[in-house]
């Protein structure tokens, strides 16, 4: 009888699980799925090399980003809750905003600071915005615009990225 259980679990275990209906911003990031390359230009005048690789996992419902921004390695995840997109970015500043979708477009998706994050802006180094923009004539081009607080600064980036894979 404990055998039967036991495969039964087995079995259970075996079958795709239907996800929820994908929010809107959940499929537009879905876009970005693959690895992508280009240089991050900051306010300040600084130029870096990036790579971001995102992977879907977690049986479809997540969407992972690798990140290497000259030489710092980050991650950012991309999942629904409740039929809202979170997002969820453990960056190489040492702290760990979570994010909202505040617009989506087929062209692009804004995401803002959730408002309980703990953060301070002038006060903690973290990301407060992030913004993505597709290039509507080569979908294997993309700018994605952020906001940096650091040191008691806002610094604006803009990040041209390629697919290149």
């Amino acid at each position: 009888m404990k055998n039967k259980f036991a495969l039964f679990f087995v079995l259970l275990s075996l079958i795709p699980v239907a996800n929820a209906q994908e929010s809107e911003a959940f499929t537009q990031m879905k876009k970005m799925l693959g690895t992508w390359e280009g240089t991050v230009t900051s306010s300040d005048g600084t130029v870096i090399e990036a790579t971001s690789e995102f992977k879907l996992i977690s049986n479809g419902g997540t969407i992972i980003e690798s990140i290497v921004e000259d030489g710092v390695e980050m991650a950012t995840t991309y999942s629904d809750k409740d039929g809202e997109l979170v997002v969820k970015h453990y960056c190489g500043l040492g702290t760990e905003p979570v994010f909202e979708a505040a617009s989506v477009s087929g062209s692009g998706l804004s995401l803002t600071l959730v408002s309980n994050t703990g953060y301070t802006e002038g006060q903690d180094d973290f990301v407060t915005s992030i913004t993505y923009q597709s290039n509507q004539s080569n979908p294997d081009s993309v700018t994605v615009l952020s906001t940096v607080s650091q040191q008691g600064a806002e610094i604006s980036r803009r990040a041209m990225l390629n697919r290149v894979q």
